[in-house]
């Protein structure tokens, strides 16, 4: 009993310390702590579930199943490329800079200390008002960068950058 106890203790520290490791917690300096995590927000799956939904539009309303599979290929098409994107993407703010990193295929990065940070824009519609994302765009040092597209708590991601610029700013 003692010793499965320890081996369950052991095979759950493996995987947290090996496997699900981000990149940036790889590549932590020393000092460096991470005060915000997050990623691409949930609404990457609308797609999909638009084409599961109009799968199951073909088969009960219409009873066509040809349509229907089809559809239902493409959303589990767009549900595996959705899911990647959302597992691949990180945004994350450190105690000494940011990292974001989005996309899978076609990736777009930022990594930048705080101090070189200079603004940070927010823009969210009125649906990503209502369920918390939308798009940030960082500048450092007058160049402005892409916007990063469907993020999670954006200006919570803000706030934390600001925070660490503050704390920066009365050391």
């Amino acid at each position: 009993s003692h010793n499965s106890e320890a081996s369950s203790e052991l095979r759950s520290s493996f995987l947290t310390e090996k496997t699900m490791k981000t990149y940036a917690e790889k590549n932590l300096i020393p000092g460096e702590k991470i005060v915000y995590a997050g990623h691409r927000h949930w609404i990457v799956f609308m797609a999909p579930v638009i084409w599961l939904l109009l799968g199951v539009i073909f088969v009960v309303e219409l009873n066509v199943w040809l349509f229907a599979m089809l559809a239902w290929i493409i959303a589990a098409f767009y549900a595996v490329l959705a899911w990647i994107d959302y597992v691949m993407s990180e945004i994350i703010v450190t105690n000494m800079r940011i990292l974001i990193k989005v996309g899978w295929l076609s990736r777009d990065s930022i990594e930048t200390t705080i101090a070189n940070i200079s603004s940070i824009s927010v823009r969210q519609t009125i649906l990503g008002r209502f369920l918390n994302y939308g798009s940030i765009t960082v500048s450092d040092r007058g160049s402005a960068r892409a916007p990063f597209l469907r993020i999670q708590r954006p200006f919570k991601f803000r706030q934390a950058v600001q925070e660490q610029q503050e704390r920066a700013s009365k050391k």
